[in-house]
């Protein structure tokens, strides 16, 4: 594993639609890239999160035509409201990429890079009442990127 915030690191995450989002390189093995040379237009989903229940991973492994990331966010949402329900079910059918913020102030990005990220959710039933987890998993030629100024 090369990078990874757990539970109780990530305070909020927003999804911004595939072509919002550009980077001026195809492919990176670098960790942080100046917040300068991403290209961010339009506005995004800010989605409801529930406290302490974040965390993403991006995993590298080596395969026949190089380096690949494994990038992954996950996070819960205790609102089941129609409109959180319309939300999770536009990430699952259209691409997203993800800006999420840690407690600690940095912004990082996972890019859904070539389309190739998907969103699943699961419902589930817990002490408060109704659950809905939410991943995103992706593989890419660029890990979890860290926006620096």
């Amino acid at each position: 594993m090369i990078c990874s915030d757990s539970f109780g690191e990530i305070k909020s995450i927003q999804a911004y639609p595939f072509d919002a989002i550009q980077l001026p390189f195809t492919y990176t093995f670098s960790l942080c890239v100046p917040r300068s040379s991403v290209i961010i237009s339009g506005d995004p989903e800010e989605l409801d999160v529930a406290e302490n229940s974040a965390m993403a991973t991006c995993l590298d492994e080596n395969s026949a035509s190089g380096k690949v990331f494994q990038n992954s966010l996950t996070w819960n949402t205790e609102d089941v409201s129609v409109d959180v329900m319309n939300q999770i079910e536009k990430l699952i059918s259209q691409k997203y990429h993800f800006i999420y913020h840690t407690y600690d102030g940095k912004t990082k990005l996972i890019y859904n890079w070539n389309k190739a990220g998907s969103v699943t959710h699961n419902s589930q039933n817990g002490d408060s009442g109704e659950v809905m987890s939410v991943s995103y998993n992706g593989n890419s030629l660029i890990p979890i990127l860290t926006l620096t100024d």
